[in-house]
């Protein structure tokens, strides 16, 4: 917690269990940096909301607990209500100098990739740039708009007969480093990890989150890159109508519709355990290594894009069979436009180890990229 930055983003992702790779006593042991870091006092926030807006806190909201219900890597999150109507918001405030400490970071880790674990290089390019919107709330609140637009128009987010519900940002309210958005009353999905039964079918659970984020990827091209459990709440769970929750916009990614039918043709390959369609969709979508080792690209497509299990990594930890991969066959480029859409899968796949639901994305995203693909009439 004392370095902060990109070792928080870090943690995160131990405590999501990317890729099955981390024991469980590190996944509790971290999961207290997806929303419970040491805050700002309230005096640093004051300052900040009262310096973006010009003017006295109480100018703009009636109510603002100076207590934060989260705090994480980026910034921390206040209740309130709105002076204008009484609404009652959250509103997410960046911490002071945040964005210079993550960039000197991961600059550092890049160093390090580059000398010791080359295999990482490429993904981090990615992830650096992806992480830096972050630093743009009003960037975020317009990213929040889209996807919230996009899940009501295809009936997937709405009120609580839908799959899920997205939080509306307040626009008008929304600067550099002040997110204003409408609260969701839930519990984070965090909160019950360790326990022997969550309040929602656990089979249910991850094919609607799997529903949900294959609709952005394959059908909007916009989508959330960052469904870890702290960006995943439970609503009306006391009303016994459980509802999920999803929050947290910043690592939003747009792909063309070009990159969206490549990835659909990948996925149904890869569903189809059709090893020549894969590998066609592979360089389609620009991969490249030294030897272009078919068997190889494969595999990678494999554990990037769609499940990864003990058979696949011949018992072995995925990071040790990854760099063993990168060994056999040196990648030169990764096709840059998918490796958040291969964050969704293992983010995805890690929340489903943990509950003792583990699936094949592929499979799981054949019939919506069978759909695509058939709409656009290459089936």
């Amino acid at each position: 917690m004392e370095l902060q930055g990109f070792y928080v983003k870090s943690g995160q992702m131990a405590a999501a269990n990317i890729g099955n790779a981390f024991p469980k006593i590190w996944q509790d042991t971290m999961s207290v940096l997806q929303d419970e870091c040491p805050s700002e006092p309230f005096e640093v926030v004051k300052s900040i909301v009262e310096s973006e807006y010009g003017c006295d806190l109480h100018d703009v909201f009636e109510t603002f607990e100076e207590t934060p219900i989260g705090a994480a890597s980026i910034g921390q999150v206040h209740r309130a209500t709105l002076k204008r109507d009484g609404s009652r918001v959250v509103v997410k405030v960046m911490y002071p100098g945040v964005e210079n400490t993550f960039r000197g970071d991961v600059r550092t880790i890049k160093m390090f990739c580059e000398v010791a674990q080359p295999v990482h290089v490429a993904p981090l390019i990615e992830i650096e740039k992806q992480f830096m919107t972050e630093f743009d709330y009003v960037l975020e609140s317009q990213q929040l708009d889209k996807v919230r637009k996009n899940m009501m128009a295809a009936d997937i987010a709405g009120d609580s007969s839908k799959l899920c519900a997205i939080p509306r940002p307040h626009l008008d309210l929304c600067t550099k480093r002040i997110l204003v958005m409408d609260e969701l009353n839930g519990t984070k999905l965090k909160k019950y990890q360790g326990k022997s039964s969550l309040p929602i079918n656990h089979a249910k659970l991850i094919d609607d989150l799997l529903h949900i984020h294959g609709h952005q990827v394959l059908v909007d091209g916009v989508f959330n890159g960052d469904p870890h459990p702290g960006n995943i709440l439970l609503l009306g769970v006391e009303e016994g109508k459980p509802q999920l929750g999803l929050i947290d916009y910043g690592q939003v990614k747009t792909i063309s519709k070009e990159e969206r039918l490549v990835f659909c043709r990948l996925i149904l390959a890869l569903a189809d355990d059709d090893k020549d369609g894969v590998v066609k969709a592979l360089k389609e979508a620009g991969y490249k290594s030294q030897k272009m080792d078919e068997d190889i690209m494969y595999t990678y497509a494999r554990v990037a894009y769609d499940e990864d299990n003990e058979t696949l990594t011949q018992g072995k930890h995925i990071q040790l069979f990854m760099e063993e991969l990168h060994d056999r066959d040196p990648v030169e480029h990764l096709p840059q436009q998918y490796i958040l859409a291969s964050r969704v899968s293992i983010l995805l796949r890690g929340l489903g180890h943990a509950v003792h639901q583990s699936r094949s994305v592929a499979k799981a995203w054949r019939p919506i990229a069978e759909k695509v693909l058939r709409e656009e009439g290459e089936l």
